[in-house]
């Protein structure tokens, strides 16, 4: 049995993964535990989903470990488990060997900036997730050069898998199919970052827009998750005070239909994300043919150009007069929707796990 074990997950990860390893693999050899405090009822109707709580630590250490004993391969996707658990399995060392890290980005990024802070709490809580991945004998990862990191940073040495999440939403992407947002009005719609977290440095590029406030743009920037209230009202009122009713502060969180189709109405993106973030942000916009802008310093660049796709350089963006930022290349434009369409379907992406689940250990 093949454990997978989601933590603080949103939704709208895990339940198209759960979908697509059903319709792909043997249902009776997975199993998926969601760590947090969810009701069942949060999610489709699965016999082999198990929602586990945080309130009693004993107890759900006590019921996590039912299921690892059982398992043959324990897949951590994502690494924001407890201290507690991951002290668990590092003492209890006959797990280590099951255990697979997915890793999404934040969890791989966050060791660092958690020392840096210098609180005492989260120091230790550092010192145990780095103890802890040193251990890890397989990762799971998108980018080679975030396993790399992993290598580098924790010192760990493991396997590495290329694997990815399945983008259900490019089957349901057509050719001509552009739902309006909203009308558009000719305008030159940008989009600027994928969340509400530091990590996409917004007003830096909001600065850097400034220059092309007179043209007949619209800034849209996604800030409805993932930071703090104080920084995403700086952001706000950054974007207020630059651009006016220029600027477009999406804080309600989309569906994930409604949120593709404000995808399709953008004319560019920019990501400013110091780390590894928003790819499936990154691969949908370049399946329809967006200009995209992010740093050529972390390592989504370098997995893109490996897949011979076409992304600029944020960091020319100061330079660029108005009409060359919003030239699009057409060329480009097909190629990098040919090679999403290949490299990300569902057939590849399906082999790329079956090589996770048939490895040995």
């Amino acid at each position: 049995m093949i454990v997978h074990l989601f933590n603080n997950t949103n939704h709208k990860f895990s339940e198209p993964y759960f979908d697509f390893i059903e319709r792909r693999f043997s249902n009776d050899s997975h199993l998926f535990i969601i760590l947090g405090d969810y009701s069942i009822y949060e999610f489709k109707k699965r016999h082999n989903l198990v929602i586990i709580s945080y309130k009693r630590p004993l107890l759900y250490i006590h019921k996590v470990r039912q299921f690892f004993d059982k398992a043959d391969k324990i897949i951590l996707h994502q690494l924001f488990i407890s201290s507690t658990l991951m002290v668990y399995l590092i003492i209890n060392r006959r797990y280590l060997n099951k255990i697979y890290w997915m890793i999404w980005g934040g969890d791989l990024y966050d060791y660092k900036k958690a020392i840096s802070i210098g609180n005492l709490k989260n120091v230790i809580k550092s010192k145990i997730k780095h103890l802890f991945v040193k251990e890890i004998k397989h990762i799971i990862a998108v980018v080679y050069e975030d396993y790399l990191y992993a290598v580098r940073e924790y010192g760990v040495v493991a396997d590495y898998f290329y694997a990815f999440y399945f983008f259900p939403c490019l089957q349901s992407i057509h050719e001509d199919a552009i739902d309006k947002y909203a009308d558009k009005e000719n305008k030159i719609r940008i989009l600027v970052g994928n969340s509400g977290s530091e990590s996409n440095n917004h007003l830096e590029i909001l600065r850097v827009l400034h220059k092309f406030k007179d043209e007949n743009i619209e800034i849209l920037c996604p800030l409805s998750y993932g930071g703090t209230h104080e920084y995403i009202d700086n952001v706000c009122n950054e974007g207020d005070s630059l651009f006016a009713e220029k600027f477009i502060a999406v804080n309600k969180f989309l569906l994930f239909p409604k949120y593709v189709s404000m995808l399709k109405t953008v004319d560019i993106a920019i990501f400013n994300n110091d780390r590894q973030q928003a790819l499936g942000n990154i691969i949908m916009l370049l399946y329809l043919g967006k200009k995209i802008f992010i740093r050529s310093d972390i390592t989504t660049w370098k997995y893109l150009c490996r897949l011979g796709l076409y992304v600029e350089d944020i960091y020319k963006l100061n330079k660029l007069a108005f009409d060359e930022f919003i030239t699009i290349n057409n060329d480009n434009y097909r190629i990098n929707r040919d090679i999403v369409k290949s490299h990300f379907s569902e057939d590849n992406c399906a082999k790329l796990w079956a090589k996770v689940f048939n490895s040995s250990d």
